[in-house]
Order: C-alpha cells, then sequence, then structure tokens
C-alpha cells in the first residue's frame, strides 16, 4: 500500500509538472503570435511609407491558454491534454511556415526600401535660389539682345552677383564648365528618371564632374557669364533629352 501511495504520488508530481510544461510552451506560443503580429504591423507601416500594398502574410492564432485545473487537485485527462498538444503543435507549425515566408518578404523589402532611399531626394523639385525675381519665364519671349521672338528653355532668375546657387535635387553631376559662350560657366546635374537640371551663368563653380551632390547642396554662385546681360541665373529643366517648364516640378 505504501509503494502504491508512493507511486501515486509520485505520477500526481510527473502529471502537475507535465500541464506546467504545456502551460509555459502555450504561453510561448502567444508570446511569439503576438510578436508576429507587431512584426507584420511594422513591416506593413515600412511599405506604407514607400507606397507599396501591405504584405498580405496571415499571423496564425495562438490557440491555449494558462492551465486552470476545474476542481482543486484533480488533472487533465489523456484525451484534453492530447486536444491542447495538438493545438499547440498546428500553432507552432503554422507560426514556423509564417516566419519562413516573413523572412523572404522582409528581405524583399529591405530592397525595395533600399531602391526608395536611393531614389528619395532625387527629383529636382526644389528652387536652386533661396531669393530671387523672375525676369524671364520658360517659353517665347522677346530675345534681350536681338529683341525678336525666340524661344526661352528655362527660367531666369535675377540675383546679386555671388549669391549662393543650390542643387534643386540629388543626382551627378556630368557636366561642370568654364567659359561655354552661351551658357558661360555652368553646370549639368543628372538625377536620374530622366531628370536633368542646368544651372548657367555661373561666376563660380563650386563642384566637378563626376560629384554626386545632394538636393539643396551649394554648388555655385550667380553671376553673368556667357551670353547674359546682367547677374542671373539661367535655370533649365530636361526629361529625357528635352526641356520643360521647371515650374512643373517646383513648388
Amino acid at each position: 500500500m505504501q509503494a502504491v501511495a508512493a507511486e501515486n504520488t509520485g505520477l500526481k508530481k510527473n502529471t502537475t509538472e507535465q500541464e506546467q510544461q504545456l502551460t509555459d510552451l502555450e504561453q510561448l506560443a502567444q508570446n511569439l503570435t503576438d510578436y508576429a503580429k507587431a512584426a507584420s504591423e511594422q513591416t506593413d507601416e515600412v511599405r506604407a511609407a514607400i507606397g507599396l500594398e501591405p504584405s498580405g502574410l496571415n499571423v496564425p492564432d495562438a490557440k491555449g491558454g494558462p492551465f486552470q485545473p476545474w476542481l482543486e487537485g484533480k488533472h487533465l485527462g489523456d484525451g484534453e491534454l492530447n486536444e491542447r498538444f495538438s493545438r499547440l503543435s498546428t500553432t507552432l507549425y503554422a507560426l514556423d511556415e509564417y516566419y519562413v515566408e516573413y523572412l523572404s518578404d522582409t528581405q524583399e523589402l529591405e530592397q525595395e526600401v533600399y531602391d526608395w532611399e536611393n531614389s528619395a531626394g532625387r527629383i529636382p523639385d526644389s528652387w536652386p535660389l533661396e531669393s530671387y525675381k523672375m525676369s524671364s519665364s520658360f517659353g517665347v519671349r522677346v530675345d534681350p539682345f536681338t529683341y525678336e521672338l525666340s524661344t526661352h528653355s528655362g527660367l531666369d532668375l535675377v540675383a546679386e552677383y555671388g549669391t549662393p546657387i543650390y542643387a534643386a535635387g540629388r543626382g551627378e553631376v556630368v557636366i561642370a564648365k568654364n567659359g561655354s559662350a552661351g551658357y558661360g560657366n555652368y553646370i549639368v546635374i543628372d538625377h536620374g528618371n530622366g531628370y536633368e537640371t542646368l544651372y548657367a551663368h555661373c561666376s563660380k563653380l563650386e563642384v566637378s564632374q563626376g560629384d554626386q551632390v545632394e538636393k539643396g547642396q551649394l554648388i555655385a554662385l550667380v553671376g553673368a557669364s556667357g551670353r547674359a546681360t546682367g547677374s542671373h541665373l539661367h535655370y533649365e529643366l530636361r526629361q529625357d533629352g528635352q526641356v520643360i517648364n521647371p515650374l512643373i516640378l517646383l513648388p
């Protein structure tokens, strides 16, 4: 009798320990599910910020919960234990599949973010001067030298000699030339996506061909070099090699 009682006590202890281990595993599964949901929400926020659709990954719902015996001293029967283990196994298997898909999706998202960061700031949509007066707009005008109607390929922005000129967008300086007959000292920046900007009649160039510049970076100083009647900046915007009105992009 004493041996049987001792055995029963040992079995009850083992059962209690197993039930607690099961409860701990169920709580772990719930925690993993919560982490997965939080991670999915964060990645979807990143996607929205760069203009992408949500990932569409579905986080599996964890099943289970803390062990609550229905009566003190009673333990779960084999049937209920098996059911809980089955639910736990299903949840963990689904989480494993989810994390494999999530890892692949995250790697693709990292590339999307890299591409987005690389293109951000490249659109030439900021004014190259902080203070100016526009003397000629884009289009047909009376030429200041011949007094005949001619096509003006950009904007003439009057400013004091030596006024700082800033890059309208991130890009690479593809031309930085001094002494041309028409543009005088001028710069051309390639912004990618077919966009180029040109800054002419400068008094001094602050960048060289091949330089990488950021939006708002100082690139030159206003002057009157080349074919100019006075101190001003001639600013052009080109798309796929064709001049277009810079006001299309400027705020």
